[in-house]
């Protein structure tokens, strides 16, 4: 059985090559490249709903730890966590946005794993009211999503 050393030295290099245009692929009009960087930070915040349909700021990274509040009315606008797909609302099944919050005028979510993070205002959401959360740094995303996994199967 390789060790984990060797399975890193044939897999990391395949998965920092692909880095670039993995970190470019778009979800709800985000991207780990172009999201607002706000690592470093223990809490931030989130509003929508006070200047149009939109999340201001919609599209932001953090580190696994960070809380992030939502402010704005969650009856006019629920959230939950999903992908909008040619205006099309996909709710996801499991994450820190599921199930929907619809009520109240604030909300804070523990990130506690690393990962990306897409949501959606379910009244609003085929209009582009959107975003996502990249939680931690991309190595840590790709393992926290089965990357590792995936190749501990294949080695096996």
């Amino acid at each position: 059985m390789a060790s984990r050393r060797t399975l890193l030295r044939h897999v990391l290099p395949v998965l920092l090559m692909s880095a670039p245009a993995l970190q470019a692929q778009s979800v709800n009009g985000c991207s780990r490249a172009t999201a607002n960087d706000l690592t470093g930070q223990s809490q931030v915040a989130i509003e929508f709903g006070i200047t149009g349909l939109r999340y201001t700021p919609p599209c932001i990274r953090v580190d696994v730890g960070t809380q992030v509040t939502f402010t704005g009315s969650f009856l006019q606008h629920p959230l939950l966590g999903g992908s909008v797909l040619a205006g099309t609302p996909v709710a996801d099944i499991a994450g820190p946005f599921v199930p929907v919050t619809n009520s109240g005028n604030s909300r804070t979510f523990g990130m506690a794993t690393a990962g990306d993070f897409p949501y959606y205002c379910v009244a609003h959401g085929f209009g582009g009211m959107a975003g996502a959360v990249y939680v931690g740094a991309f190595i840590d995303a790709l393992f926290a999503d089965g990357v590792e996994s995936d190749a501990r199967r294949a080695r096996n």
